[in-house]
């Protein structure tokens, strides 16, 4: 029988600590992830309990932080979509 493997996700706690050792402030954190501020608190003081989903979103922008600048591929996402010729 298959082994499953379980994803790494982060407690609440761990989402303050990453989140304030990589210089980050909770509206920026939201903001990066695609939550509201108010949701990301909700989350760092284990009101609610977060979908995996939202867990592992919040993760990977944790990942892919640091304090020198923004997360790999966040210009890209801003960037604009590249022009279509007309096959006319």
């Amino acid at each position: 029988m298959p082994e499953l493997i379980e994803e790494i996700v982060p407690t609440a706690g761990d989402v303050i600590r990453l989140r304030e050792a990589r210089g980050l402030s909770r509206e920026r954190l939201a903001q990066r992830a695609g939550l509201s501020p108010r949701t990301l608190y909700n989350l760092e003081r284990g009101l609610v309990t977060p979908h995996r989903a939202t867990l592992a979103v919040v993760a990977a922008v944790l990942a892919s932080q640091t304090s020198e600048g923004p997360p790999a591929g966040a210009l890209a996402k801003n960037a604009a979509p590249p022009a279509h010729e007309n096959p006319t």
